[in-house]
């Protein structure tokens, strides 16, 4: 409830704001998704707004999924999005610049050490849970977070590329689709990234050659301007087959060593 009453608040004061300046039409501003953790704004209706659908859908299986994994929790309390900011840049103070051959050592970590899930793992330890992956973290999932594990090179560009979704190329290409009510639109409008970031000395370093550089809380709400270009794109036949995903796939990873090049948690 706290997380909630705190949602609402942060519209109540958007809103009384724009009563004190004399706005006639009162909007919920499209910027203010980013800093709400379970209520979402309709994208063509406004003033109103919702649950986020990651919190419904959460709710629904929580009910009928009754032999599903078992969800974790964090031991720190997280009614904001600030309250997560706080603790990624006390965990990123803190173990700034450790060597994750370091780290496994610091948590136990048994995960094989070329294993791609060894970031998450480390980020796991990092919040105190037991959980095999952040998706099981129950309010993780509530709030739409998704774990995006990032290896920098010296020159600060990405070592891999990152992997998205499988992408669904008959709604991507029907017009009778509004971009609004795609996938691809739920995606990057209820979904944020929690950026891991690792810097290698060379390409596959070993563990001890790569070391922990912090926390980035991505929202690419910002940025769905691009994605609408893309879909409208490929709908209207600018561009075709594979090299669509492609282009999506730069224009992220872009995005997030753009941010992540302005500074860490």
């Amino acid at each position: 409830m706290n997380i909630l009453k705190n949602d609402w608040l942060l519209i109540q004061e958007s809103v009384l704001a724009q009563k004190s300046q004399g706005v006639k039409e009162i909007a919920i501003p499209h910027e203010l998704r980013k800093d709400l953790m379970l209520i979402d704004t309709a994208p063509k209706i406004r003033p109103r707004f919702g649950l986020k659908k990651t919190f419904v859908d959460t709710i629904v299986k929580n009910h009928f999924n009754k032999d599903k994994v078992p969800q974790h929790q964090v031991p720190w309390e997280f009614n904001k999005f600030s309250d997560l900011d706080r603790k990624c840049h006390e965990l990123s103070s803190f173990f700034s610049n450790h060597t994750v051959q370091g780290l496994i050592d610091w948590f136990s970590i048994t995960t094989n050490p070329k294993s791609k899930q060894l970031g998450e793992s480390i980020t796991l330890r990092m919040f105190d849970s037991d959980a095999g992956k952040l998706n099981q973290i129950e309010l993780f999932e509530k709030v739409g977070l998704i774990g995006k594990t990032i290896k920098l090179t010296g020159k600060n560009t990405a070592t891999e590329d990152m992997k998205l979704f499988r992408i669904d190329f008959n709604e991507f290409l029907d017009p009778d689709i509004e971009f609004e009510d795609s996938f691809i639109y739920d995606y990057f409008a209820n979904h944020q990234f929690i950026c891991i970031i690792f810097k290698e000395e060379v390409m596959n370093a070993d563990p001890d050659k790569q070391r922990f550089l912090g926390f980035k809380r991505l929202s690419f709400d910002d940025g769905l301007s691009i994605v609408r270009f893309v879909v409208l794109g490929k709908r209207s036949g600018i561009w075709s087959g594979p090299e669509d995903y492609k282009r999506l796939s730069w224009w992220i990873r872009t995005v997030i060593l753009g941010r992540i090049r302005r500074g860490t948690m």
